[in-house]
């Protein structure tokens, strides 16, 4: 197993487990059901990341197969907080045959690591409220709660 920078041509690979991940959180929630053409717009994204310095996509792969992948930000705000440049990890995901082998784990160890190297010392994840799985894993990690998010469906 290898976690290395991804490449172009690992983006349909990533976007079938992109895909996994967003239909395992519709069941959680139908708010994060997937357009018809997310998984198109999905590629476009990851195509723009790959190409920015801002970003890393890092991909874990198992005798040439993409089982993994992760999308990680720098983000700034004007200076009006203390850390007004922060982490964002958008994605970590592994493939449903591959979890619970420290996989998802090594990423983040990763991503921690490039963090580092751009002198970010504040990361943000966000985690559905109702995924216990994502929840713990990212506690696991050392992360814990300094925000909440909510939301109200308006009637149409």
């Amino acid at each position: 197993m290898d976690i290395i920078p991804a490449q172009h041509q690992h983006i349909p690979e990533i976007v079938e487990i992109w895909k996994e991940l967003m239909d395992f959180h519709e069941q959680i929630n139908p708010i994060f059901g997937r357009g018809k053409k997310g998984h198109v717009h999905y590629q476009m994204h990851l195509d723009k990341m790959m190409d920015s310095d801002r970003a890393q996509v890092l991909v874990a792969v198992d005798q040439g197969t993409v089982v993994g992948y992760s999308l990680a930000l720098v983000l700034e705000i004007p200076p009006i907080l203390t850390y007004s440049k922060r982490g964002f990890i958008s994605d970590v995901a592994v493939s449903s045959g591959y979890r619970r082998k420290g996989i998802g784990t090594e990423i983040v160890a990763r991503i921690l690591d490039w963090f580092d190297s751009q002198d970010i010392s504040q990361i943000q994840v966000q985690v559905a409220c109702k995924n216990e799985i994502g929840y713990n894993f990212w506690k696991k990690q050392g992360f814990e709660e300094d925000l909440f998010v909510l939301r109200k469906r308006e009637p149409k």
